[in-house]
């Protein structure tokens, strides 16, 4: 069974994950060193308990976080989110799994960097697991959505924004300086894998689209970095499978390479990433209809 948008509360929405339901928490280690794999046992909307098998020899050892990113599987998608424990014993665990709702959001060109990385077959359960283990610094994931509806037109707002930016820049630079650095000492980082494309044509909520001048197989696993340029910049990292590779037709007198068309569906991105993205599309939409709605008046009031 999969998760499903339930009961509307206050500003957020509870996430009602089906009786049975298969549960992960990469984050949380059981007496025996495996990895914490339950069910659910029983939920009523609010209030869920999360249960070992029985035959399982590992427990749940006496001191644990308060928050952990949880994650499941939900119409094919590895979905995570974060799991605010209330109490648990040896064998199950008791909390809330709070999102909020979800919603199909457009399809739109943002103003986005990315890049992307090949992951091979024998590396896309563990790159999968480190994706979904992120969790937000902040309790509360409505705290950051509602901050990226907010106008700024309260000076004060417009403040708090100015510093958490700068907050951004230097951190942005302290890690274009580790590159450098490594760069010089040999060290490469890893960032000789990571690629960039061409452009980027789309993206929404369950994928992107972009051009690049080599083709890329389908099927192939791709680490995903999307930094789009708002303020402060928004980072989501995603997993995604390549579902189309087309070659673009060349016009007559081109000639510049092959580019061929590119689309990813996402398979592993925490929630909260994929709300974030939820809010910042739909506000581009809404930016974008603003825009046709001023020209059309303007237009009308030439004629």
């Amino acid at each position: 069974m999969g998760a499903r948008p339930s009961e509307q509360l206050g500003e957020m929405t509870i996430v009602d994950i089906g009786k049975g339901q298969q549960i992960r928490i990469p984050a949380l280690k059981l007496s025996n060193g495996e990895t914490f794999l339950g069910s659910l046992k029983i939920s009523d909307g609010e209030t869920m308990i999360i249960e070992l098998p029985l035959n399982h020899a590992g427990r749940i050892p006496d001191k644990l976080e308060k928050i952990y990113a949880l994650a499941w599987e939900s119409d094919g998608i590895q979905r995570s989110c974060q799991f605010r424990l209330r109490g648990h014993s040896a064998r199950e665990l008791v909390g809330q799994l709070i999102v909020q709702e979800r919603r199909e959001s457009p399809r739109l060109r943002l103003d986005m960097d990315l890049q992307y990385e090949l992951i091979a077959p024998e590396h896309v359960g563990e790159v999968g697991e480190e994706v979904l283990s992120r969790v937000l610094n902040s309790e509360d994931t409505s705290f950051e959505s509602n901050r990226l509806l907010r106008t700024g037109d309260d000076p004060l707002d417009q403040l708090r924004e100015e510093i958490v930016l700068l907050r951004e820049l230097v951190h942005d630079l302290i890690g274009q300086v580790a590159d450098l650095k490594s760069v010089v000492s040999g060290e490469q980082r890893g960032a000789e894998r990571l690629r960039q494309p061409l452009a980027v044509i789309n993206c929404s909520s369950s994928g992107v689209g972009f051009i690049t001048a080599q083709p890329i197989t389908g099927g192939q696993c791709l680490r995903l970095r999307l930094r789009l340029r708002m303020s402060p910049p928004l980072q989501i990292e995603a997993l995604g499978n390549v579902v189309r590779c087309a070659p673009l037709p060349r016009q007559p007198g081109d000639t510049n390479s092959e580019r061929y068309d590119i689309g990813v569906t996402f398979t592993h991105i925490h929630e909260s990433d994929r709300e974030r993205l939820i809010h910042c599309l739909f506000k581009a939409q809404r930016r974008l209809l603003r825009d046709r709605h001023d020209a059309r008046e303007a237009m009308s009031e030439m004629q």
